[in-house]
């Protein structure tokens, strides 16, 4: 029996015999033939009715507040499913290309939903497998080198390129290098060049927050050349990753706030938004005929972590 089954009853009893007073008090003439006289009623049948029918309302009511999380649970199913279903695990996988297999020039691509299995812990007997949540193109790119720096004094040509009343602080300065002998100019992307800022969540939430607040323009070229033609991005210095529909980790649901999906996505996991991309590259990598590339962004602000 359900322990809360004789407060239902009491609440019901109480109900009745309050409701019973107010009755004996507009009618007294009909409540004298049943016994009722104040809260007080002197026919002991009318009394067992009573408690009788207070015994049956209090189940029905303990059955219709024990529906409540059910009917929640089912609106929730239909208006935001992602809700009420299990958050599965998130991470993010880095992917190495293999040098001998492939035309890396072209790239390869890693198609969505390919599935990776990890390793089973010492003790444990089962993988978890986990699927990737959108297209990737991997190139024979690796980064070299990474500084973040003070206004760069290599580049005494910026004034040719940013505007007079755009004043650059610092820049991020990111060293790319191809594999084996191919050069810049013999690949045929990315159009897009993304970047993961990977590392401790301190240092990489500051240059995620310095890239999208603070970027004005991207300049790329030979290093050591930077005093001649640079491939320069002033429009769109910086693209966000992660935010479209598209990209998305949870399934999309057509009656549901795609932002609903971000925030559970966010705090679930926000490793995942930790990414930047430089498009419109292209174009630089055909004129380039070197195996090193630089590329900086300039920043409006340079504040360093301590």
């Amino acid at each position: 029996m359900d322990p809360r089954l004789l407060e239902y009853y009491n609440r019901e009893l109480s109900y009745l015999r309050e409701t019973g007073a107010e009755f004996a008090t507009l009618h007294p003439k009909i409540a004298a033939r049943l016994g009722m006289q104040g809260t007080d009623i002197a026919d002991p049948y009318v009394e067992r009715m009573i408690e009788a029918f207070s015994f049956l309302s209090a189940r029905t009511q303990l059955k219709i507040d024990a529906e409540f999380p059910r009917f929640t649970q089912r609106l929730l199913e239909v208006v935001s499913p992602n809700y009420v279903t299990p958050t599965p695990s998130m991470a993010v996988v880095k992917l190495y290309p293999d040098t001998q297999e492939g035309d890396l020039a072209k790239g390869v691509t890693v198609p969505r939903d390919t599935a990776f299995v990890s390793p089973i812990p010492e003790g444990e007997n089962t993988a978890c497998q986990f699927r990737s949540s959108q297209d990737v193109t991997l190139w024979p790119l690796s980064i070299e080198e990474v500084r973040l720096t003070a206004a760069p004094p290599d580049m005494p040509a910026l004034h040719r390129y940013l505007p007079p009343n755009i004043h650059v602080a610092g820049a991020l300065r990111i060293t790319l290098r191809t594999f084996g002998e191919l050069t810049f100019s013999e690949l045929a992307g990315p159009a897009r060049l993304p970047f993961y800022l990977c590392g401790e969540e301190r240092i990489a939430s500051h240059l995620f927050e310095l890239l999208h607040t603070s970027a004005v323009a991207t300049l790329a070229g030979e290093p050591g050349h930077f005093d001649g033609e640079l491939n320069v991005n002033l429009q769109h210095p910086v693209a966000h990753e992660g935010l479209e529909p598209g990209q998305g980790l949870l399934p999309l649901a057509w009656n549901v706030f795609h932002g609903h999906n971000l925030l559970h996505e966010f705090f679930a996991c926000p490793e995942r938004f930790y990414f930047v991309t430089r498009p419109d590259c292209l174009p630089g990598y055909k004129r380039c005929r070197a195996m090193w590339r630089k590329l900086s962004y300039c920043l409006t602000a340079c504040r360093r972590t301590g």
